[in-house]
């Protein structure tokens, strides 16, 4: 992994989907404690020290996931959401941990204007899947 193997940011771009992905896994299942313990200790990485600080910010934001910390989740989120070269799966988890974060904030307005301004980033077959329904359900229209 990237974080242990101290790759260069190159290979740690080529990685990091599968960062993401751990994160949907960790976020998503387990105890919030045990999920956000995992990024605590990527957070003490020497090598994600020597990365871009925006790695930074992705781990601080997985770890918000799993401690279900909202208003961390949507700041974090919409900040890498300003940054450049993203994949696909990365915009779809930014924009879902924004959303939510604003979501579970009261901010409903907030989650609509984020959803509908990256839904022409995501694909029309990936815009069905149940996670975008969910949240688009619970936005306002």
């Amino acid at each position: 992994m990237a974080l242990v193997d101290c790759v260069g940011p190159q290979n740690t771009a080529a990685l990091w989907d599968q960062i993401v992905q751990l994160g949907e896994i960790t976020g998503s299942a387990g105890s919030a404690a045990s999920g956000a313990q995992i990024w605590r200790r990527a957070e003490e990485s020497q090598c994600l020290s020597k990365l871009p600080g925006y790695y930074r910010q992705w781990i601080s934001l997985l770890r918000s996931v799993c401690e279900r910390d909202p208003v961390r989740m949507e700041q974090l989120a919409e900040s890498l959401l300003e940054y450049p070269d993203k994949t696909v799966r990365q915009i779809e988890y930014l924009v879902l941990a924004s959303v939510t974060g604003a979501i579970a904030q009261g901010k409903m307005q907030q989650a609509r204007t984020t959803l509908n301004e990256a839904f022409t980033a995501i694909a029309p077959d990936r815009q069905r899947l149940p996670w975008f329904q969910l949240v688009r359900s619970i936005a306002p229209k």
